[in-house]
This record gives structure tokens, sequence and C-alpha cells, in this order.
């Protein structure tokens, strides 16, 4: 789960500088670049404006994924809010997967809406040619580079949160600090040591010394019924 957090953490960040970047470049253009760039941009408004709520809630899940995530990872080793725990790492896998299927879907259906515009061939191309500048101003965050790069770190989330998840579905992870995790049943016996007649008859019997001893409730040990801790394990009992 730390991992996870981590690398999502790290594609949000790609993200902001990515945006950064691009809103932060100027170009000098002409008269006649600006009126088609400007003109371009605002009828591709229009034609997406009906599917603009696809990109509303993939950056909701978007922010979704990283509060499930900084949740799970703050009750990973909680002892009382274990389905909480649970919870939250199913919830963070299904609104990873929102997320890529509303972005996906906003991105088909604005790339159909974007080729039903009626445009002049001259005017669409001075548009391209400026976007064109614009993605060369942009260098590496605006290349294939850049997006290479972020599909792949979203796999490796993906792979790492779904092994998180099969994990704590087979109940393989358990959520507990390892100073609590309990033993009992992993103690091997010791073998009965023979004592001597004249030791037997002065020894306490079974009754007595069960009476005089308890059970560490961390490892099992048995233990001095008034020990503050434990002889085995060294745990703090009181």
């Amino acid at each position: 789960m730390r991992l996870s957090l981590a690398f999502v953490l790290v594609l949000e960040g790609l993200s902001f500088i990515s945006g950064y970047v691009k809103a932060s470049v100027t170009l000098y253009l002409s008269n006649d670049e600006t009126t088609a760039y400007d003109y371009l941009t605002r009828e591709m408004a229009k034609a997406t404006a009906p599917y603009e709520i696809w990109n509303t809630i993939a950056l909701g899940a978007e922010l979704l994924v990283v509060l499930l995530l900084i949740m799970s990872v703050a009750t990973l080793h909680s002892t009382t809010k274990q389905a909480f725990h649970r919870v939250a790492v199913y919830g963070a896998l299904v609104a990873f997967l929102a997320k890529w299927g509303a972005y996906a879907l906003y991105d088909n259906l604005v790339t159909q809406a974007v080729g039903r515009l009626k445009l002049e061939s001259g005017l669409l191309s001075t548009a391209n040619e400026v976007q064109a500048r614009f993605v060369a101003a942009w260098g590496f965050w605006g290349s294939q580079a850049y997006d290479s790069l972020t599909v792949l770190l979203s796999l490796i989330f993906l792979v790492l949160l779904a092994f998180a998840v099969w994990e704590l579905y087979m109940e393989k992870v358990v959520s507990v600090w390892p100073s609590m995790q309990p033993t009992v049943g992993t103690v091997e016996p010791l073998a009965p040591i023979a004592m001597p007649a004249s030791a037997q008859t002065n020894a306490p019997s079974a009754e007595a010394k069960q009476a005089e001893t308890k059970f560490c409730r961390y490892c099992g040990a048995r233990i001095i019924r008034d020990s503050k801790f434990c002889e085995e394990c060294g745990t703090k009992l009181t």
C-alpha cells in the first residue's frame, strides 16, 4: 500500500508539473494565427461541452484514489479499523478503474465531437500549426515519451494495488503490529524432566502451579501471575 501511494503521488506530481509548463508557455502569433486558434478553441469547447461531466467524474475519482490510499496506509496496522482498511483498499482499486474508464470515455467522445466540426481547411490548417508550436514549446511534457511514462507508472500502480487487494482477500496480510501478533500454538512444548523423589515431595502440586502462573496474552508463554513483563517476548503486560 505504501508503494501504491508513492506511485500515485508521483503521477500527481508529474501531472501538476505538466499542467504548469503548458500553462506558462507564451507564443507570439500573428493576427491570423490568433483568430484561427481562438475560433477553433471556441468551437471545440461548444462541441465538447455536453461531455465535460465525464472529465469531472474522472477528476473526482482521481482525488478519491489519493484519499482512499492515504486512509488505507493510515489503517494498515490498526487493530480496531481492519474493516475500514479493507473498504479503503478495495475502494481505491474501484476508484482507479473508474477514473481511467471515465477518461477513456471522455477522450473518445471529444474525438468524435471534434471530427464532426465543419471548419474551413485553411482555418483548420493554421490552428493545427499553432498547436504544433505549442507542443514543441512544451518539450518533454507534451511529448509521446511523457505519455508513455505516465501509462507505465499507472500500470505499475495498478499491479501493486491489485496485488494488495489479492493478498488482503486471501488473508495473507495481518493488519496488526508485529509485537501484537498472536503466536499461540507456535511454541514447541518442552520435554518433561525427571525429578528426584525428594524434590517431588517438596514440589508444589499442579493445581498450585497453575494458580501461581498465567499465559502471556501476546506470545502464549507461561509466566508468573504477578509479572509485569513477559519473560519470553518482553512485552509489557500492565
